[in-house]
């Protein structure tokens, strides 16, 4: 069968543009998205520490407002949430995102990503993450089970639990300082199921235990299906 040059130059168009899509595509998917619901705790100290650990050029902002110190800091891409075709270039690009993080959000967001709010364009990104099984990280400016105990620290402890258990993970400000480990004190020689539990419901989700310590079947059964990981010094 013969085959005309018209057909040989289609192939080889087709081919060569798949290749330049896959190529693009492993450039870009390293890439963050980092999610901002209203203006940003210390937007200096922010860049600072990001262009430090070498994150800040792979990131592109999704703001809800405009930040001149992100926006003067001339190595990341900014996205606004009023400007629809900024909306559109985010979703357009999940797939291509390697993780989404969520900057200092409000209680009331937290509750809104718990409850699936899709109304809110940052709700509704943070879900399609999820769904594609991309990790999306809160960063907080405190640790949920380090709060003293009250209304508010039972409210965060709930979210975050729940928001656990969606696949959303968290995480501190400065990057690389997670924040929702704790290690067993001295005197928790002897880790049982109940022990296991008030860490969870403190909000923890790693417990580190030390040398010599005897964690029990139950513990290990109830720490699998609670998805805490427990870790020996």
């Amino acid at each position: 069968m013969k085959i005309s040059k018209e057909e040989i130059s289609s192939v080889i168009h087709r081919v060569l543009l798949y290749y330049m899509k896959k190529r693009d595509m492993s450039e870009d998917s390293d890439k963050i998205l980092f999610m901002i619901p209203g203006y940003p705790i210390a937007p200096e100290e922010l860049v600072a520490e990001y262009e430090l650990y070498n994150e800040l050029k792979r990131m592109e902002f999704f703001l809800e407002e405009a930040c001149p110190a992100i926006c003067a800091s001339g190595t990341a891409g900014v996205l606004y949430k009023s400007n629809r075709e900024d909306v559109r270039k985010v979703f357009g690009a999940i797939k291509t995102y390697e993780r989404l993080e969520i900057y200092a959000p409000s209680v009331g967001f937290l509750r809104n990503l718990r409850e699936g709010k899709e109304e809110d364009i940052f709700v509704k990104a943070a879900l399609c993450f999820l769904m594609m099984k991309k990790t999306v990280k809160v960063r907080l400016p405190y640790a949920p089970g380090e709060l003293p105990d009250g209304r508010f620290a039972k409210q965060i402890r709930d979210l975050a639990s729940d928001l656990w258990d969606m696949g959303v993970s968290f995480a501190g400000l400065v990057p690389g300082f997670e924040v929702l480990g704790a290690e067993a004190s001295e005197t928790d020689s002897l880790i049982t199921e109940e022990l296991v539990e008030t860490y969870y419901e403190r909000g923890y989700r790693e417990l580190t235990v030390r040398e010599g310590a005897v964690v029990t079947p139950l513990a290990l059964e109830r720490a699998k299906e609670l998805n805490i990981h427990i870790a020996a010094t």
